[in-house]
Order: structure tokens, then sequence, then C-alpha cells
């Protein structure tokens, strides 16, 4: 029979190896999330450069005929 402090010792080893692991996902994740914000901020800017400008940014939420979209429109308010 396993002596207990040989088992205790064995599963402190088991454990570790799964933190080591979990903290090795942890870093790719915040890398990730990292990069994905860095991305949403650049997006951000240059959407607000467009409306800075006076242009009116938007997206179609639904056609409805070749000729005919539904819009969705973000107008800057100081532009008006």
């Amino acid at each position: 029979m396993a002596d207990p402090r040989d088992k205790a010792l064995q599963d402190y080893r088991k454990k570790l190896l799964e933190h080591k692991e979990i903290d090795g996902c942890l870093k790719e994740l915040r890398e990730q999330l990292k990069e994905l914000t860095k991305q949403y901020e650049k997006s951000e800017s240059d959407l607000k450069a467009v409306q800075s400008v006076g242009q009116i940014v938007g997206e179609v939420l639904e056609q409805l005929t070749e000729e005919n979209s539904l819009l969705k429109l973000q107008i800057d308010r100081d532009m008006l």
C-alpha cells in the first residue's frame, strides 16, 4: 500500500502540472484579448476619423429589394 506522504506528493505534482497548463492557456487568452482590444480600438478610431470629416457611417441591416435596403446610420451630432 502506498505511503500517504508519497500519495500526497504525487497529488501535489499533478496539481502543479495542471496549474502550469492552465496558466499557459490563460496567458495565451490574455494575449488574444490584448490583440482583439487593439483591433477594436483601431476600428473605433477609424470610425471617428471618418465621422469627423462629415461622412455618414452606416451598416446594412436587411436587403429589402435589389435597389432598397434597410440601413442603420450613425451620424456625428456635432456635424448637424
